[in-house]
């Protein structure tokens, strides 16, 4: 027995488990008048393969008609349906193919790369550029921290001599026109002043030491490499033993205008110790 020879599509082309899809079969009969056996068709459906929703017989011209399968499949490959009869013909189906999710694959597109805003490259690089500039310089800086520390402090130090001077030559001069200082309490004053002097400028304690033994302890601190401040030095020490004795002595005065002399010998051996 001949079949029915149709024309055959499937709705959508590709199926998934649990999609709902239609074979939809178009053909040609004259002079027929019969309906398909739908209930028999039926009958042979495997209900585990799929699910059958509906079977539409309709005309579509002039002896043309349309089958329509509306099927819900329940596993993944080939799925053949059984032919179903019609006025005693069978019309058979072709199968159809189940795709499995799991093992289709989904073309990639590849990445695009980001879109930059005009002139953002070049922002990138000169950031780079200057992270890498202050990386070097953070580096180099650690490297020679010893030698930036030491200029640092000479440079603090430089500033509290020249400060220390000042104020030392300020204090000297301001004396001369004291005339309530006894001369024993002007030869003190100058002793603590020059005293305070020489700890700025050598960092050292020379405010408890005794006036013979500050002269000496400068000339270890300096280790003879300012051989050329001896001469000053020595006149610092010369005018600490005098003020000693002013000090000190039951006949201990000073002589007419010795303030004045005494002063310029203290400011000449501080001008001759701070130069260069």
């Amino acid at each position: 027995m001949s079949g029915i020879k149709n024309q055959q599509i499937l709705i959508p082309q590709k199926i998934y488990i649990g999609d709902t899809a239609e074979i939809r079969c178009t053909f040609n009969l004259p002079d027929f008048h019969a309906e398909p056996a739908t209930a028999d068709f039926l009958s042979q459906i495997d209900g585990e393969t799929c699910e059958i929703a509906q079977v539409e017989f309709s005309p579509a011209g002039t002896d043309f008609y349309q089958l329509s399968v509306i099927f819900v499949p329940w596993k993944t490959g080939e799925i053949q349906l059984p032919p179903i009869f019609i006025g005693g013909l069978p019309l058979e189906f072709q199968a159809v193919h189940v795709e499995s999710l799991a093992e289709s694959q989904t073309a990639l597109k590849e990445p695009v790369p980001p879109i930059l805003l005009p002139g953002t490259a070049y922002r990138i690089y000169g950031a780079i550029i200057i992270a890498l500039i202050f990386v070097l310089a953070a580096i180099r800086m650690i490297v020679k921290r010893k030698s930036l520390a030491f200029f640092v402090r000479t440079q603090i130090l430089r500033l509290k001599c020249r400060r220390s001077r000042k104020i030392t030559e300020k204090k000297l001069l301001a004396m001369l026109s004291d005339r309530t200082l006894t001369d024993k309490q002007w030869a003190e004053r100058v002793q603590k002043i020059m005293r305070k002097y020489l700890s700025v400028k050598y960092q050292a304690d020379f405010l408890a030491r005794a006036a013979s033994e500050i002269i000496p302890a400068v000339f270890e601190i300096i280790g003879g490499i300012q051989e050329d401040k001896n001469e000053f030095l020595g006149q610092i020490a010369e005018v600490f033993l005098r003020t000693d004795f002013v000090r000190y002595s039951s006949r201990g005065v000073l002589l007419e205008n010795e303030k004045n002399r005494l002063t310029d010998t203290l400011l000449g051996a501080i001008a001759g110790v701070e130069s260069a």
